[in-house]
């Protein structure tokens, strides 16, 4: 991969070992990952930046946020970070807001995702039955219908020149 197309890549957060995962791959494509986690609890998954709480008494919380306002500072100038869901530290909702805020305005790019979040979507819906609920996958008679068509081609963003696979769905 060309220098130029190197990227400086923050995974942070961990489940089931997908953010290790994806930075071995993308590590193996030549970019800069860092991976910033508490190892997915028990799993204990590798990690670069290590973000343990240990408790939640009032000493284990004060150490636990010293450990995350040191880590932050390695968490800037990224030209991608992709979280792994809106709980990313062992926080309540509330403290990692600012956080958050402070990964979009000091880094280029901010991908937030949702592993290990569907628990909690059905949990919030079933509390509060009054909400308007409307799924957006489709229904495998829909599935069953759609036409794919697949092509191949070679990437040319850089000399590595990789075979893509294009899917182009009937429905858009």
């Amino acid at each position: 991969m060309a220098s130029s197309n190197k990227m400086k890549i923050l995974l942070l957060g961990e489940y089931s070992n997908v953010h290790w995962t994806l930075a071995q791959g993308l590590r193996s494509l030549g970019h800069e990952v860092t991976v910033a986690s508490n190892g997915d609890f028990w799993k204990n998954i590798p990690r670069d930046i290590s973000i343990v709480r240990h408790g939640y008494g009032m000493f284990e919380t004060m150490r636990y946020v010293v450990a995350v306002k040191r880590a932050l500072r390695r968490m800037k100038g990224y030209d991608v970070v992709q979280i792994i869901n809106p709980l990313f530290l062992e926080m309540k909702a509330e403290r990692i807001r600012p956080i958050y805020k402070y990964l979009r305005n000091n880094n280029k790019k901010v991908f937030m995702g949702a592993y290990g979040m569907a628990l909690l979507a059905c949990e919030q819906y079933e509390a509060n039955m009054d909400m308007e609920y409307h799924s957006t996958l489709a229904t495998i008679e829909e599935i069953d219908k759609l036409d794919i068509k697949v092509t191949h081609t070679r990437c040319n963003g850089c000399e590595n020149h990789c075979q893509l696979t294009i899917n182009r769905f009937s429905n858009g």
